[in-house]
């Protein structure tokens, strides 16, 4: 998206002018839009197992 599209859609939204939005300055953040993860998604189904572990192991034995 270009500067002068983002004015448009921010202008449209705001009910301002495009000239008072590109006064105020609006731009796409860059650093918080990441545009390639470097991490790999999170299989939940494995890890849940690893992550519930007690700190006490005597409080999972069952009395009888």
């Amino acid at each position: 998206m270009d500067q002068r599209t983002l004015n448009r859609e921010v202008a449209h939204a705001t009910g301002e002018t495009t000239a008072e939005i590109a006064h105020r300055g609006f731009s796409v953040a860059h650093w918080l839009v990441p545009t390639v993860s470097t991490t790999a998604p999170i299989d939940w189904d494995v890890e849940q197992p690893r992550r519930n572990v007690s700190l006490l192991p005597h409080r999972q034995q069952r009395w009888s």
